[in-house]
């Protein structure tokens, strides 16, 4: 009674009779291996009992293994191994094995999908064991790959959980990589993370999901730099336990991004980043993290980027930067600001020259006034000596364009300033001619 499932059990007799299989009951402790037993079983014409006697017997559990995709599709393809923790492995045919009671690992793998481990498991009684297998890269279980999965990646990457692994694969390509898994998450698993993120994102990002990102009403997490002409830098503020980050730049007409790349402090540092552009290049994505520390990232600068404009379609919107950073303490921000764009805007302006670098002997500059006023735009050395003065008269509202003969001019750094009675604004142009 003391046994809560029964299994087949093979025993041999040491007296009496020979070795057979019976009907019979067992009066014993809870347990496997060999013990002193009472066994009592019917013969086909008489029924006695045995003395009592050592008998060798093994319990046989049955288990049976299936898999889905975060779908719910069953995966039948699945290769399943088992072993021991003395590293045998256990045959499994049609999906179940009879194997004795004991601690097991078990691998899950299919072509073009991660492994799934289950390790340790102590198996003591018949069972089904169902796992959830997805698309190599997706950490999460959602059924795709996105900032979750990346920060769920560093997770375990952390905590050394290799409960599911990437690497080392065999194959020519994330579609058909077979994982060979070593017990332990690295360089190699990393490595198949990232080839896998850059070849499944998909070519559209639906943008109402940015309806998710609150306006706060606490500090924003980051601030935006502008660093020289039509650079910035994203600088974080509060941020003492970073782990992960995510940036989406939604741009707007006339705007791309020329130059995106890690803030310095990420060279120190075990640090992953990935990217991606969506929407023809009106979405950009990029997501970095940092493995097996928490660092303090106030005042530093997560992520550095430069854009560039075609003035021809220029609107009067700006670009907004959408993010999210995640601590180890659990802490998340999450928020949007807006990136000023100085030439889109119905107000006084000085737009940057274009061409720039200056390469042949002209180039254009374009102002922008709310309304009619008289407007000095002077150029300058690098040694603030005036070098010329391109407009010095009253001009409508609107938008004007300024040609700048540059012949004669000595290649170097120059700077051209713009001002009326309200305001002055300073931009630098490079002659490279």
């Amino acid at each position: 009674d003391a046994w809560n499932d029964w299994g087949i059990f093979e025993f041999t007799q040491s007296k009496y009779y020979n070795k057979g299989m019976y009907p019979f009951e067992l009066d014993m402790a809870e347990g496997s291996g060999s013990a002193n037993i009472s066994l009592y079983w019917t013969l086909p014409d008489e029924e006695e009992e045995l003395i009592p006697a050592i008998y060798f017997f093994q319990i046989q559990i049955l288990l049976k293994f299936g898999g889905i995709d975060p779908a719910g599709n069953s995966l039948t393809d699945a290769t399943i191994k088992l072993f021991n923790i003395d590293s045998t492995e256990y045959e499994i045919n049609n999906n179940e094995v009879s194997v004795p009671p004991g601690v097991y690992n078990i691998y899950f793998t299919l072509p073009g999908y991660f492994c799934r481990i289950l390790a340790n498991q102590n198996i003591v009684a018949n069972d089904s064991i169902g796992i959830i297998l997805s698309i190599l890269g997706d950490y999460n279980l959602d059924g795709d790959m996105d900032f979750n999965d990346i920060d769920a990646f560093i997770v375990a990457w952390n905590n050394q959980d290799a409960g599911i692994e990437f690497g080392p694969v065999t194959g020519t390509s994330p579609d058909n990589f077979v994982v060979l898994p070593d017990g332990k998450l690295d360089f190699e698993d990393l490595m198949v993370f990232a080839m896998v993120w850059n070849s499944n994102k998909n070519e559209s990002f639906n943008t109402m999901a940015f309806d998710d990102y609150p306006s706060t009403n606490e500090e924003s997490a980051v601030t935006l730099s502008f660093n020289g002409i039509d650079n910035y830098e994203v600088v974080l503020k509060n941020i003492h336990n970073y782990r992960s980050s995510n940036i989406f730049i939604q741009l707007t007409e006339g705007i791309s991004i020329q130059e995106i790349q890690p803030g310095n402090i990420f060279n120190a540092h075990n640090a992953i980043a990935l990217q991606h552009e969506y929407n023809d290049n009106k979405v950009f994505e990029f997501n970095q993290g940092i493995f097996n520390e928490s660092l303090d990232f106030t005042g530093q600068t997560l992520l550095k980027f430069s854009i560039e404009k075609d003035y021809d379609l220029l609107q009067i919107t700006h670009p907004v930067l959408y993010y999210e950073i995640r601590e180890n303490d659990g802490k998340i921000s999450k928020s949007f600001t807006t990136i000023i764009i100085d030439d889109v805007v119905t107000g006084f302006s000085l737009s940057q020259n274009f061409p720039n670098p200056v390469m042949r002997s002209f180039t254009k500059i374009r102002v922008n006034l709310p309304e009619s006023e008289h407007i000095l735009l002077k150029v300058y050395d690098i040694n603030g000596e005036i070098i010329t003065i391109l407009m010095n008269r009253k001009l409508d509202a609107g938008e004007h364009i300024i040609e700048w003969d540059t012949k004669g001019l000595k290649p170097g750094i120059y700077y051209y300033k713009l001002l009326s009675s309200k305001h002055s604004i300073v931009r630098k142009c490079l002659i490279i001619k």
